[in-house]
């Protein structure tokens, strides 16, 4: 005989909406995949908006895998505990592992600065590495930034573009989760 009937239900609840999450985040993906080999057989009057595409599922799969409702929160970035549950009246259990199924990065810049994505307002910011104030630098992930080259972690890009105050940066991507980045 399982455990408490309610207890039963409230388990197989929780894990049926960490299985839809599941199902959410690979919708994400896919419609990112299919962007992005659409935006590489793009026409030039369409290329503008593939990014901007892109960037919407990206934030969809953030949010999805950050779930604030979700205790705990077996796929997003916070040290949630794993969910332990009893299997049967002895006392066995049974424990899932949390695993971070959203997606993050940070940029080392060779000062030694570190480039963190800034959710709430599409940017790239630049902060003090020790203490983690804001310098002033950023650029926004849609139009004002550019990857100049990415091999392995090495990245090298370039802030305002194609203006006079272009600046370009090197440093080293750390990456984690499904390690996905902004187009």
């Amino acid at each position: 005989m399982a455990g408490h009937p309610g207890r039963d239900q409230r388990r197989r609840l929780f894990l049926d909406k960490v299985v839809k999450r599941l199902e959410t985040i690979r919708g994400h993906l896919d419609d990112m995949l299919s962007t992005a080999f659409k935006a590489r057989n793009g026409d030039t009057h369409s290329a503008w908006t593939y990014p901007i595409k892109f960037d919407v599922s990206f934030r969809g799969l953030i949010s999805t895998a950050e779930d604030r409702g979700a205790n705990p929160n077996l796929l997003g970035s916070a040290q949630h505990r794993n969910f332990t549950y009893k299997i049967n009246d002895i006392g066995e259990t049974e424990t899932i592992s949390r695993t971070f199924l959203g997606s993050d990065y940070y940029i080392t810049d060779s000062t030694g600065k570190i480039w963190t994505r800034d959710r709430s307002s599409f940017l790239l910011r630049q902060r003090d590495a020790t203490t983690g104030a804001k310098t002033g630098e950023f650029a926004a992930l849609t139009g004002g930034l550019r990857l100049d080259s990415l091999s392995g972690s090495a990245i090298t890009f370039t802030t305002a573009p194609d203006t006079a105050d272009a600046t370009t940066y090197t440093g080293t991507l750390s990456r984690s989760g499904l390690e996905v980045l902004d187009a």
